[in-house]
């Protein structure tokens, strides 16, 4: 079940020399669809400390597992 999708670029800096997606990019791109996911429900705006001190997190480990191929989601 899908509760959200984003499209990101990737660039072709972001491959490997068999023109795959880098192993680091991965979790650069899940990155920035929890920030989409976030704005989706309307939780963005300006970062400020003193009306929201508990909008900063910090994340100490990232994993992922690749357990199929990915492809381009369809248009």
């Amino acid at each position: 079940m899908r509760f959200h999708e984003t499209i990101h670029g990737v660039y072709f800096d972001d491959l490997d020399a068999f023109h795959i997606l880098h192993n680091a990019r991965y979790l650069l791109l899940f990155e920035h669809a929890i920030g989409s996911f976030w704005r989706h429900l309307g939780w963005a705006g300006v970062l400020d400390f003193n009306t929201n001190p508990d909008q900063y997190h910090l994340v100490r480990a990232n994993s992922s597992t690749t357990s199929a191929r990915s492809s381009a989601p369809a248009r």
